[in-house]
């Protein structure tokens, strides 16, 4: 009797263990397999959304571009035509006819200051102009100023800037307009009001086209003048190009207006910048350049032709320089490829003027001598693939959740059905 007990209790015994390894093994190999089916299910989706997420980057940027590019085409086409138009006048084009027939030019028109003919060209130039808010200059076929008004009156009687020289003959080449990106002029050929012209008759300071003093006018000494122009071709009766009409623009009123017309979120930005990378439209972060020491920190000192689009070396913080002066530092990604010629689109984060990981698309216009750029922080570009990690982050911590209680359960199962043995086990003796 007793052999048969322990027989019985021994067959028990290993049925028992049988019983607690099948649960165990069962639930783990259920644990991996959803774990395997949430980890595939979690690297597809986020493949999928990073490739549609890009795609559709990829369109904003360059459609974001292409508008803002068209747009800046078209103004400057605009201000061509209007010039054009300035020029073709009967009664303006007779009255530069006269002052470019005066002599040959050259270094002895200099002289041409003096003359009352230029200084009342000037002023007739001057009233047609005021309604616009433009100045402009007179240039003859020796690439010499004959008469100038407002911003361009300190260049009467001299040659235009060396920089120019190539632009003015492309137009006394060709007979069409030409454009002359922004640029700062030297002191010399900077406007000056006599305080005693402000006293005469109770006048005040001079008074702007638009109301109150344009952004070149600055608040104090430190105020940074910039300048552009578009210039066309003014013909005698025989067709030939005897000189040239030059609107005098200030380009932080329409240039960077344009630019800033249409973008991306609350980073994204479109800007202009010439063959060495500087920049020549306003940046939207100019206060934050100052804090970063990239910028001069002073009233009217603006990121146009003060920034060069250089790869600070990292992501800087306030007061903290980059680890090498500008003129030592690469060039930014998106303005390397685009004074390389050519456009295109990077949607893989990259560095920016502030250090700051971006995304963006560029395109060279030849036809203007500029490049322009669109850019984006890359962590305001790819929020919603963040926020689908953070999704599936919490599916995993759920899982895991999960797992731990079916582990529990499964002890549990496996702690009550030893019991529910050991007591069949003591019935059955």
């Amino acid at each position: 009797m007793s052999l048969l007990c322990a027989s019985r209790t021994t067959h028990i015994q290993v049925r028992t263990a049988a019983m607690n390894k099948r649960p165990q093994f069962q639930t783990w190999i259920l644990l991996l397999v959803i774990a395997g089916v949430v980890a595939l299910t979690g690297w597809w989706g986020a493949a999928q959304l990073r490739d549609t997420l890009q795609g559709t980057l990829r369109a904003e940027l360059e459609t974001t571009l292409r508008a803002n590019g068209t747009a800046l085409e078209i103004w400057i086409t605009n201000q061509a035509r209007l010039a054009t138009s300035l020029a073709s006048e009967p009664t303006l084009r007779s009255r530069a006819l006269d002052l470019l027939n005066v002599g040959p030019g050259g270094p002895s028109a200099e002289r041409s200051q003096a003359r009352p003919n230029g200084d009342d060209f000037g002023r007739y130039l001057q009233t047609r102009l005021a309604a616009i808010g433009y100045d402009g200059i007179l240039v003859n076929s020796n690439l010499v100023v004959m008469a100038a008004s407002g911003r361009g009156r300190g260049r009467a009687g001299k040659p235009v800037l060396d920089e120019h020289r190539s632009k003015f003959a492309e137009l006394f080449a060709t007979g069409q307009p030409v454009m002359i990106i922004p640029f700062r002029p030297p002191a010399a050929a900077r406007p000056r009001f006599e305080r005693s012209e402000w006293g005469r008759a109770g006048r005040g300071p001079p008074q702007w086209a638009g109301g109150g003093p344009p952004s070149w006018a600055g608040t104090g000494p430190s105020a940074d003048l910039l300048l552009m122009q578009v210039a066309a071709p003014i013909h005698d009766e025989a067709g030939v190009v005897r000189g040239a009409l030059a609107l005098v623009i200030d380009p932080e009123r329409e240039f960077t207006r344009v630019l800033s017309a249409t973008r991306l979120g609350k980073s994204g930005e479109t800007y202009a910048f010439d063959q060495t990378g500087l920049m020549i439209s306003r940046s939207r972060f100019d206060e934050q350049l100052k804090q970063l020491g990239l910028l001069n920190n002073q009233p009217g000192v603006s990121s146009v032709l003060n920034l060069r689009l250089t790869d600070p070396g990292g992501n800087l913080a306030p007061g903290v320089p980059g680890d090498a002066t500008a003129l030592e530092r690469p060039l930014i990604r998106l303005v390397a490829a685009a004074v390389g010629g050519g456009a295109g689109v990077d949607v893989s984060p990259s560095r920016d003027y502030r250090g700051v990981p971006v995304v963006g698309a560029w395109r060279w216009l030849e036809n203007f001598g500029f490049g322009l750029a669109t850019q984006q922080d890359a962590t305001e570009a790819y929020q919603p693939l963040r926020e689908l990690r953070r999704l599936f982050l919490a599916l995993v911590l759920l899982l895991v959740l999960a797992a731990g209680g079916l582990v529990l359960f499964s002890q549990a199962h496996v702690v009550l059905r030893r019991r529910l043995d050991e007591a069949e086990l003591k019935a059955r003796e």
